[in-house]
């Protein structure tokens, strides 16, 4: 039978707005037709945040009938504008509950329909949250740099934001890893504020004029960013909220099939012929510096491999984000934002030994370096989220490690 195909937005705020059909009555989609939505680059889905916003959960309703749907009875307003046109007697608050329990939200218009069917997605996009922690100032002589002392005699550096009453002045301390950076940290009111999220291109004009101000060669702001992304009605975080994306056909059935792409077998086999490396651990002997969200005890990471060694090394990372020896990931997810054992999966196409480790098992990852060893340094909290001074900090100590263990 024909169907017709109502396509509706259901905000966070209440608001439901028809995305399909877009002018005029529906069109009946015959039997076997295929309806698609966004092929055209006029029809396109696109969320955006209103000002003030930093997140929107949007559902989008599809409803299928045998039948036409007048699309002018979906649109509402948010619950803050609904309609008031008809008197609410009684005690308010039981009105309220009431009419949201019957899905009551003004003088809506029923209708019977016989035959039809629906399917939702929902998606949520937040938008990106910069916060400035610091600036790491660069000179070949710090000593030269333009500073002021404040009452107790520390360095700072204090900028007058061009009509403003104050000034905002930063401390100035000298990094532990790097004689020609001096780290500038907020102070005061601007402290406080460095709390609160900062548009990134402010940020690296602050970071100019503190330039300017010192006589620096140059200085980089400390960020911690988070990126917006999605999560839909699945809980699957995404960072695509226009629909999954299918695999290649060809590495359907092929493991290696990403690996052929980027010439990784014909290493693995050069490695063999030419240096004699042990087929399933041609990268023996490697160790692996891995910045991400820590490790798991996961099979493909885990297990003891041909080489008679555990792909991941613990005792030889550290945890930059808790500050202790623990590199392990304690898979947060309380928040839109965490990627619980990001780490874990990211480590695995480094370093997951041939085959699969856990059974019954198939189409398992297959590691570029078999037989390396991963030391795993937890510097964030979800792959999502960039502190730019735990990242640094953590280069800088593995570059300086003179023991048989620097990766």
């Amino acid at each position: 039978k024909a169907l017709y195909i109502t396509m509706l937005d259901v905000s966070s705020d209440g608001s439901i707005a028809v995305l399909y059909p877009y002018a005029g009555e529906q069109q009946a989609l015959p039997p076997g037709g295929v309806f698609r939505d966004g092929d055209d680059a006029n029809n396109k889905i696109r969320i955006t945040l209103p000002e003030g916003r930093l997140s929107v959960i949007d559902t989008f309703k599809v409803i299928a009938s045998e039948q036409s749907i007048d699309p002018k009875i979906f649109p509402r307003g948010s619950f803050r504008s609904g309609s008031r046109s008809a008197p609410i007697p009684g005690d308010l608050m039981s009105q309220f509950i009431a009419d949201t329990v019957l899905g009551h939200r003004g003088s809506e218009r029923e209708i019977k329909i016989d035959n039809w069917t629906t399917a939702e997605q929902t998606v949520r996009v937040q938008r990106a949250d910069t916060k400035l922690l610091a600036f790491a100032v660069h000179s070949d002589d710090p000593a030269s740099l333009t500073a002021s002392r404040d009452a107790s005699g520390r360095a700072e550096v204090c900028l007058t934001q061009p009509g403003a009453l104050n000034a905002d002045c930063f401390e100035l301390q000298t990094d532990d890893t790097d004689p020609t950076i001096i780290n500038a940290f907020p102070t005061g009111t601007r402290a406080t504020r460095a709390e609160q999220p900062i548009p990134l291109a402010q940020a690296f004009e602050e970071a100019y004029r503190l330039q300017e101000a010192t006589g620096a060669q140059r200085v980089e702001p400390m960020l911690d960013v988070r990126m917006p992304e999605g999560e839909n009605s699945n809980g699957v975080t995404t960072r695509s909220i226009l629909g999954t994306v299918e695999n290649h056909p060809d590495a359907e059935n092929d493991d290696l099939w990403n690996h052929k792409q980027i010439r990784v077998v014909e290493a693995w086999t050069k490695l063999r012929n030419e240096r004699g490396a042990n087929a399933g651990a041609e990268a023996d002997g490697v160790l692996i510096a891995h910045i991400d969200t820590g490790y798991r005890k996961h099979p493909e990471v885990w297990d003891i491999g041909p080489n008679g060694k555990r792909p991941i090394a613990p005792e030889k990372g550290y945890d930059y984000y808790d500050d202790d020896t623990d590199p392990e990931d304690p898979l947060l997810d309380d928040d839109l934002l965490d990627n619980p054992a990001h780490g874990t999966t990211s480590g695995s196409v480094i370093i997951s030994p041939p085959g699969c480790q856990l059974t019954p098992s198939d189409n398992c990852v297959n590691g570029i370096a078999p037989g390396a060893q991963l030391a795993p340094f937890r510097v964030h909290r979800t792959v999502s989220q960039f502190n730019m001074g735990r990242m640094a900090r953590i280069i800088s100590d593995i570059a300086e490690r003179d023991d048989a263990d620097r990766p």
